[in-house]
């Protein structure tokens, strides 16, 4: 009876400190995991939206992809209209950089979040959304 008590106590210490972080650190990367694909996904609609906003006529003219208006704020309400769930727990993506590329055609759009207030660590997230420029030179 006295061994069955101490590999009952045993086996408590083990579920307490080894199982549970373990299984805490797994929900932390599942959590993680899908802020990364929020923020993908706001990386996306804000390179499309940036992409939208290249000036056809100048395109036609010089086959230079320059933008019309206010090409960081257009992308930057398209990154957080597409961030799915991070903007109501307080995670607002923030577009850093916006790229042409003249040889491809496509637009590069950077974009971070400080996902702190989903894990409770500090933790910053990017992610790189591309998007095609559609308009044909003739």
């Amino acid at each position: 009876m006295r061994e069955r008590g101490f590999s009952y106590a045993w086996t408590a210490l083990v579920m307490m400190f080894l199982v549970v972080p373990l299984m805490w650190m797994g929900v932390q990367i599942g959590r993680l995991q899908a802020a990364q694909g929020e923020l993908q996904k706001a990386a996306d609609a804000a390179a499309e939206a940036a992409a939208a906003m290249v000036d056809v006529e100048a395109f036609k003219a010089t086959g230079a992809l320059v933008f019309s208006g206010d090409v960081y704020g257009v992308a930057q309400a398209y990154a957080w209209r597409n961030a799915g769930y991070l903007p109501s727990r307080g995670i607002f993506p923030q577009v850093t950089a916006i790229v042409p590329d003249n040889a491809t055609r496509t637009v590069r759009v950077e974009a971070q979040a400080d996902l702190s207030p989903l894990l409770g660590l500090p933790v910053r997230a990017r992610a790189s959304g591309t998007a095609q420029v559609r308009s044909i030179v003739r």
